[in-house]
């Protein structure tokens, strides 16, 4: 289930980004969308980390996989950091697979490289044009880590 969620958000960050020009009916709301995505992404890992507590008591979801204090043993053989990597990468550039912090922080990263590659798809604009469109995708981006983070309370 995890990397089927992995591979659908790198689908759809690789597809924007492949994309030479987009239709600019859907640019913003295309823009906006992963920048609400990786600030969701972004408050769901500062739940797991601070708030563990309270997304187990809400989603119950498997502890092997995304308590971070257990979770991080993944990426070793039998989940003992003296056997080594449990598979290539699993310590590097694939580390995204063995735990839920490190999905959420690629998920993240993702859906913002998604964002600036649409934003970036070939229209030239004066500078503080970026600066005001930054700011306004980093304030939807806060505010989908305010709804995911806030939805975990202890």
């Amino acid at each position: 289930m995890n990397q089927k969620l992995t591979a659908l958000f790198l689908l759809i960050s690789l597809y924007s980004i492949g994309q030479e020009r987009i239709n600019s009916k859907n640019h913003y709301a295309l823009t906006g969308a992963f920048a609400l995505l990786s600030g969701a992404a972004d408050g769901f890992n500062q739940a797991l980390s601070f708030r563990y507590d309270a997304v187990e008591r809400k989603l119950n979801l498997p502890d092997r996989f995304w308590n971070p204090s257990i979770s991080w043993l993944n990426k070793y053989k039998g989940n003992d950091a003296k056997r080594g990597a449990k598979f290539t990468g699993s310590k590097g550039p694939l580390v995204f697979l063995t735990d839920g912090y490190h999905l959420t922080r690629f998920a993240s990263n993702l859906f913002n490289a998604g964002a600036v590659a649409i934003q970036f798809n070939g229209h030239k604009r004066k500078w503080h044009y970026y600066v005001l469109k930054g700011l306004s995708y980093w304030i939807v981006n806060r505010a989908g880590f305010s709804l995911t983070y806030n939805q975990f309370k202890n």
